[in-house]
């Protein structure tokens, strides 16, 4: 445990299991609220799930999680699955071609058809028509000026409106019961340690709220909070993913295996199978540990509290990391840390792995539907091709400075077809 300061704000940074269970668990509704991510205020953007805090979190959280259940995710497989077929005849040219694939463009599209499609109801072909109006409107949010969002980061917001920076702004015109089920604690283990933390999450959320509609500008927060979280993160996932089965051709094989024996008498891939494929999901989350979309995890304190035996108490409205980028390189918790070892994170290893230093996914909400996607993607194209790498393929990735998400400046595999 340490403390640093941004500017004059002290913020507290943890990496001790035992401490992460305190506040992810035990003591989680005095962490419900996460230090903003920026100085600036607006409407809609303040009004997401991922930037309310104390009672009006609870509110948004326990309406949109419903969302997100095994159920739905089940629902919307087919959906998913339209997408994945576009983007397999895109892969077959590329195959046929025999060049090296940027796979972070080709998985961009990907995923904003499946967004497209599954959150808006919007029916669009990214790989083919780039000048569609969702694609462009959604290039603009995506490609925000690293100056921009820097400023909107550091800057109070009287400073952003005189230097007209507020440039988010300008991107708007302006219930059910959430039930656990056994897919759900299935794959719990992406968040923390299985069950308990999903009934404690339950419990949290499980409040008579007065108001359980809501309003436009609710409506229009959830949905551009889900876009702008899932397409980057998932297409992170993907090209990572892709770019470490090219250089690493036996895990490649074990998986393919695994896939071509999980396919029914009519080729497909039952929703149930597929999220209980092991090596799949053990390639996914090493994956995940080794190239995180975040580098913390943001608490603040709702009122004063002890952290553990440590002494230190935390006044109300104190900032608390968890240090998750620097747990998932800790020899200490993953042996060979830098190496590409699936393997821990199948189900017979699991149990080494220390609970509370594997938190991909904090406790976000669109948790599953973040694992459907680069899960069918990868069971149905495994099957059909092979990633190698080539001349072009960087090794190691060179990353660009200074962004949040962890970004290479070139990501080029190849592409060989199995027939």
């Amino acid at each position: 445990m340490a403390m640093l300061f941004l500017g004059n704000t002290p913020v507290v940074q943890v990496g001790d299991s035992e401490l992460i269970k305190q506040i992810l668990v035990k003591d989680f509704y005095k962490f419900v609220n996460r230090t903003p991510v920026s100085n600036a205020k607006h409407p809609i953007l303040c009004a997401s799930v991922g930037s309310a805090n104390g009672d009006e979190w609870r509110r948004l959280r326990s309406i949109v999680s419903p969302t997100f259940t095994s159920a739905k995710m089940k629902r919307l497989y087919p959906l998913v699955g339209q997408s994945v077929n576009a983007l397999i005849d895109v892969m077959d040219t590329y195959a046929k071609r025999g060049n090296g694939v940027e796979v972070r463009q080709m998985y961009g599209s990907y995923i904003m058809d499946v967004i497209a499609n599954c959150a808006y109801g919007i029916k669009i072909n990214a790989f083919k028509d780039p000048n569609d109006p969702f694609v462009m409107n959604a290039k603009l949010v995506i490609n925000q000026s690293f100056v921009k969002l820097f400023c909107n980061l550091l800057l109070r917001e009287f400073v952003l409106n005189v230097l007209n920076l507020l440039s988010m702004k300008l991107l708007f015109n302006s219930s059910e019961d959430y039930n656990v089920d056994e897919n759900d604690i299935l794959e719990s283990h992406h968040v923390t340690e299985g069950g308990d933390e999903l009934a404690v999450d339950k419990n949290i959320l499980d409040r008579n709220h007065a108001n359980k509609k809501l309003t436009e500008n609710e409506i229009i927060a959830q949905a551009f909070n889900f876009f702008l979280a899932g397409y980057e993160t998932t297409r992170s996932i993907l090209s990572f993913c892709t770019y470490k089965l090219a250089l690493n051709p036996r895990a490649q094989h074990k998986l393919y295996e695994e896939v071509v024996s999980a396919v029914d008498s009519d080729g497909q891939i039952e929703y149930e199978v597929l999220v209980r494929l092991p090596k799949l999901d053990a390639i996914l989350s090493e994956t995940l540990r080794l190239y995180s979309s975040g580098t913390v995890i943001k608490r603040k304190a709702s009122e004063e509290i002890k952290l553990g035996d440590t002494g230190i108490t935390l006044e109300k409205g104190m900032a608390l990391n968890i240090t998750a980028y620097a747990m998932y390189h800790s020899d200490e918790y993953f042996p060979n840390a830098e190496a590409f070892i699936p393997e821990r994170f199948l189900p017979e290893n699991r149990h080494q792995i220390l609970p509370y230093t594997y938190l991909p996914f904090g406790n976000c909400v669109s948790m599953r539907f973040a694992l459907l996607l680069p899960k069918l993607v990868l069971a149905h194209v495994i099957r059909r091709f092979r990633f190698v790498w080539t001349s072009q393929t960087d090794v190691p990735l060179v990353l660009n400075k200074f962004i949040r998400l962890k970004s290479p400046k070139s990501m080029i595999v190849g592409i060989e077809s199995r027939d």
